[in-house]
């Protein structure tokens, strides 16, 4: 069995991020924090845009995530966040292979926003770093979910 195309998108996300540090697509407060400096990707939301056809239905989906570039709260946080920023944006951002993740999503993945947040709550030790939000779109048929089209 195939996954969903907004599993193979996460997944596609992960492996390129997974080269920055270690990535987790758990809720914050399970991230372990030796694992630091990691990424977790939260709030994945996945919308069908449009919908054409009797059936089966050609569907464009908007599906959107954050990915947080955690570091922890020390005298350096804002350079080591602002440098682990970078790297996550390279990751996903540098190439036309990587911003349509091989195809998956067209035409490609865009960081709509970013905003430096803090948590001193969720985790064994204050953390913070830069969250950003992308987004991107995906064409499928309600015959084939796990293929785009």
């Amino acid at each position: 069995m195939s996954a969903h195309v907004s599993s193979q998108i996460i997944s596609a996300v992960v492996s390129r991020l997974s080269a920055v540090a270690t990535v987790h697509v758990v809720p914050l407060h399970s991230v372990p924090i030796e694992t630091l400096p990691a990424i977790v990707i939260e709030n994945i939301e996945d919308e069908t845009v449009e919908a054409l056809g009797p059936g089966p239905v050609s569907e464009r989906h908007g599906m959107s995530f954050e990915v947080f570039g955690l570091v922890a709260a020390t005298s350096g946080m804002v350079t080591a966040a602002g440098a682990l920023r970078t790297e996550i944006e390279k990751a996903l951002m540098s190439s036309k292979a990587n911003i349509t993740l091989d195809g998956l999503a067209k035409p490609g993945i865009r960081r709509t926003s970013a905003y430096f947040r803090h948590d001193s709550e969720s985790l064994q030790k204050p953390v913070g770093g830069w969250s950003m939000k992308f987004n991107c779109v995906y064409h499928i048929k309600t015959d084939a979910p796990d293929t785009v089209v």
